[in-house]
């Protein structure tokens, strides 16, 4: 009968949602790694995801309908720690360390850059929070090291304060017996000038550092010494 018929679709139509996905693997999610000496730590590792509309259907051939939470849990995750152990098992605890910043760099460049052409993008991706070593005891070590460090720094410090202190009295000192020696010479050009002092005619030097005072003979210059012989 021409009722008695079967519906077969001819299209299908594929959702994808592509609503950012925000994920963070901390403690226990975390991303374990070593350094060149086998000493492992933790990194917490925070990305933000989302499908753009043109690679929608890119997305969807490469991972089969799967949501982008878990493409981020199950690939992104895992092509990050390989970076990661990758990257820092090249380096000793204290390039880890020192050089850690360059490593994130290349964990964030090289992430975004793979993960585009399969039409995921990563609108973030860093680090969050610092990492923590698997051993407690290292980092007790490290932190003393820090501790002992910064003591020595101000150790030096205090020693250069002194220093500095030393120099500067010292300099308040002479610049004091330099203004007293103009004084002085002023005083006595002053007192030559109204008569009332008359330069010894013999001179007598005590020594190289004699003072002005044993350079010109006298003692003082009290009116009731002046212009007496």
């Amino acid at each position: 009968m021409w009722y008695n018929y079967i519906y077969i679709p001819t299209d299908t139509v594929v959702i994808v949602h592509r609503a950012p996905v925000t994920r963070e693997w901390s403690g226990q999610t975390g991303l374990n790694v070593e350094s060149k000496e086998s000493i492992g730590f933790d990194i917490p590792v925070n990305s933000t995801a989302s499908v753009l509309e043109e690679d929608a259907a890119n997305f969807l051939y490469h991972f089969g309908g799967q949501d982008i939470g878990y493409v981020m849990d199950h690939n992104v995750r895992p092509y990050i720690l390989d970076l990661l152990t990758m990257e820092f098992g090249k380096l000793d605890l204290d390039g880890c360390q020192s050089k850690r910043n360059d490593v994130y760099d290349t964990m964030k460049r090289r992430t975004i850059k793979f993960f585009k052409q399969y039409g995921l993008t990563i609108i973030n991706l860093g680090v969050a929070g610092e990492y923590t070593y698997t051993d407690p005891e290292i980092q007790k070590a490290i932190n003393s090291k820090f501790t002992s460090e910064m003591k020595v720094t101000a150790a030096k410090n205090e020693a250069d304060a002194a220093d500095n202190f030393a120099k500067s009295a010292e300099s308040i000192k002479k610049q004091k017996e330099l203004d007293a020696s103009v004084n002085l010479i002023n005083s006595l050009a002053q007192s030559l000038r109204e008569g009332k002092f008359t330069m010894p005619e013999n001179l007598t030097i005590v020594g190289k550092d004699a003072g002005l005072f044993d350079l010109l003979g006298i003692r003082n210059l009290h009116p009731s010494v002046n212009n007496t012989k």
